[in-house]
């Protein structure tokens, strides 16, 4: 029973200090890029990273949005060039497309 006592107590003696190398190797490593005399780049470039990225998020968004309106604008056409002029004067509309649904070219 001692030799086990003494393998866990080693493996947690190594899992310790290679935890803490790792540890100060990070906080070496966040207090460099962190220095005054960098701190200026890497700022910048953080906020350079950040824009490129709204500006890619925004662009998305802008381009499904009019793949959207797209596909609406074209099933509401459908929708109303099918109808009857029956069915149109039955709903309170007119047969006729407005010219505001007019497609774009």
């Amino acid at each position: 029973m001692i030799p086990t006592r003494t393998i866990w107590f080693a493996a947690g003696v190594v899992s310790g200090a290679a935890g803490t190398v790792y540890g100060y190797a990070r906080y070496r490593e966040a207090r460099g890029r962190f220095a005054a005399d960098r701190l200026a780049d890497t700022v910048s470039e953080s906020a350079i990273r950040s824009a490129r990225n709204l500006r890619g998020t925004v662009l998305q968004a802008l381009d499904e949005g009019r793949v959207a309106m797209d596909e609406a604008e074209e099933r509401i056409i459908a929708d109303l060039e099918s109808r009857t002029p029956a069915q149109s004067a039955e709903s309170g509309r007119a047969g006729d497309r407005p010219s505001s649904l007019s497609r774009r070219q």
